[in-house]
């Protein structure tokens, strides 16, 4: 479903005339300052808000000069951020609650060839949310987003998220530990005879999500789960495994179905979309008993 249709930053004045307010990393939840793609938000109606992104010229992970899982992965942090700054600057939701993220899903509205050969130092985004209240409070929100660089359209987006204090979030991830717990004699085993390769069970392809807490992206600051980040680029790159070297990847559509855990191994699995239009991919990522994480991936 394409976002609904939003107004860019020029159309509602020039950067002189738009209200920008820095963004400060703590607003997208990050520790290091290499990691933060918005630098700056404007509250442009109640319902309406535009950001704007630095995209770094190199990075271990996003990278949009190729076509396979790191322009994909930038945009999406990108919009995650956006929703962060926006719920805490526009929806009022304190720093230092806990998020949840239950669906991100991001197209390419521009060929991938324009992402790698332009070097924006400003991406412009829309940000069109759909808040949530419970007793006057605001408890998340749906996003539609438009990601623009000079002028251009490059990206369509949604989102949508909860937030929660911190004492429930506790209630939520001790009842998502004892169910892990409970489920630990289900859990997919390791094979002694195969690493964390690619393996192919009945038409799918199914590999290991390989996991390193050391690393800076995902893991820039203290967390209890995997996060949906790292989710995100596990389908990507077997998506763009799947897909062979003459593929490019144009979107991905994923849900969250629970909390990811730590000390569990992770599976990702991939097949064609059962319409089998040959352009679409059926991901899934499981940790033994159902699964953590499911979308789809657009072949360009």
């Amino acid at each position: 479903m394409p976002p609904r249709s939003s107004p860019t930053p020029s159309a509602v004045g020039d950067d002189a005339a738009v209200p920008w307010s820095p963004v400060g990393r703590h607003l997208v939840h990050k520790a290091a300052a290499a990691e933060v793609l918005v630098t700056d938000f404007a509250a442009v109606a109640p319902t309406l808000a535009a950001v704007a992104a630095r995209w770094p010229a190199a990075h271990p992970r996003y990278d949009r000069r190729t076509g396979t899982a790191g322009h994909l992965l930038l945009l999406v942090e990108t919009i995650r951020q956006a929703g962060l700054c926006l719920a805490h600057l526009q929806l009022g939701v304190p720093v230092g609650e806990q998020f949840i993220f239950h669906r991100i899903a991001v197209r390419l509205a521009a060929p991938v060839a324009a992402l790698g050969t332009t070097a924006p130092d400003r991406t412009e985004a829309t940000v069109e949310p759909t808040p949530r209240y419970r007793a006057g409070r605001p408890t998340g929100a749906a996003l539609a987003v438009q990601i623009r660089h000079g002028g251009n359209l490059w990206a369509t987006a949604e989102a949508d998220y909860s937030s929660v204090p911190r004492r429930v979030y506790e209630r939520l991830r001790a009842s998502a530990r004892t169910r892990a717990a409970a489920d630990s004699g289900q859990l997919v085993p390791s094979p002694r005879d195969a690493g964390p390769g690619c393996r192919t069970e009945a038409g799918r392809e199914r590999s290991r999500v390989l996991v390193n807490l050391a690393d800076p992206t995902f893991f820039d600051h203290e967390v209890d789960h995997l996060p949906g980040m790292l989710l995100i680029d596990a389908a990507l790159t077997a998506a763009a495994a799947r897909a062979g070297s003459g593929a490019t990847l144009a979107g991905v559509d994923v849900t969250f179905d629970r909390f990811a855990e730590l000390d569990r191994p992770t599976w990702v699995r991939t097949e064609p979309a059962p319409e089998d239009d040959g352009r679409t991919l059926v991901v899934a990522l499981d940790q033994g008993h159902g699964p953590v994480a499911r979308g789809r991936v657009a072949l360009g």
